[in-house]
């Protein structure tokens, strides 16, 4: 086997386990400026030359990305340090997204305690890189100020969403924190007294509650509107407002009732009659 030969073999294994050990780079959860630090950790512990990079790095990262990649100069797509401080510009994460992956990273089980030391680090630097922090004093204020922000109810947080993130001096912080509690407990207490105020209807007077003189007394308890709108209802329609004094027939007064006229109008043509009878009578005087 020729000394070409053994170089081209092991360029190829190299390349077989590369494609097996880097995944592919997810920006909406993987850091860019970690997977690239591990991305050039690989390629140095297989003795793979820079200028070669490239290629494995097209080959670790989804299409979108390499398209832009494509875009670019033509000299500039070859060249990884051009190509790496692109993608950095692009997908470089907030400084408070870098927070939220230091707090909240944990390890897996397919890495080493090494490794997560190394990407808790990584997402520390990225962290007070993004907000310049420079002095020990200034890294005090920092973690002080995240450790009242992990203790800040969510309403606060939602009240101060626009510039959270900027919010990184603890006095500062606990000033504002102050005032919005002041300004949400005099708002409380305004809603509390007028929930608590009395409701009482205008214009109604009240008139105490007349013993019954009936056998049945009514219950203390139970509401008189209800008893006199059925006892209204419960009453029969009355169709007549007039009836006869003398024989109770509705409609009509006593002079003009059909039933009381009717005996008298007979009677007097009865006593016509008899009259009548009289005078023309043969035996009368």
């Amino acid at each position: 086997m020729t000394h070409a030969n053994s170089s081209q073999e092991v360029t190829d294994q190299a390349k077989f386990d590369l494609s097996r050990i880097l995944p592919k780079f997810n920006p909406k959860e993987d850091e860019i400026g970690l997977y690239l630090t591990m991305f050039e950790r690989q390629l140095k512990f297989v003795n793979i030359p820079e200028t070669n990079w490239i290629p494995y790095l097209i080959g670790s990262l989804p299409s979108e990305i390499n398209q832009m990649i494509v875009k670019e100069n033509e000299e500039d797509s070859k060249d990884y340090a051009k190509v790496k401080e692109m993608l950095l510009k692009r997908y470089r994460l907030t400084a408070d997204r870098f927070r939220q992956l230091f707090v909240q990273h944990r390890k897996s089980a397919e890495i080493t305690w090494k490794d997560y030391t190394f990407e808790l680090k990584s997402y520390f630097e990225g962290w007070t890189t993004e907000l310049n922090i420079s002095t020990f004093e200034e890294l005090k204020e920092l973690i002080t100020a995240d450790q009242i922000k992990r203790r800040t109810p969510p309403e606060f947080k939602e009240h101060f969403v626009d510039y959270w993130s900027e919010l990184n001096k603890p006095f500062e912080l606990a000033e504002k924190l102050d005032a919005y509690e002041t300004v949400k407990l005099g708002m409380k207490k305004h809603v509390s007294a007028i929930v608590k105020k009395p409701f009482f209807k205008e214009n109604v007077v009240f008139h105490p509650e007349r013993k019954c003189k009936t056998s049945h007394p009514r219950e203390v308890n139970q509401p008189r509107s209800n008893d006199f709108d059925k006892s209204v209802s419960s009453r029969p329609e009355r169709k007549y407002s007039i009836r006869c004094y003398g024989c109770g027939y509705p409609g009509f007064i006593q002079s003009k009732c059909p039933k009381c006229t009717k005996p008298k109008e007979e009677l007097k043509t009865v006593v016509q009659s008899i009259k009548l009878y009289a005078a023309e009578s043969p035996d009368s005087p």
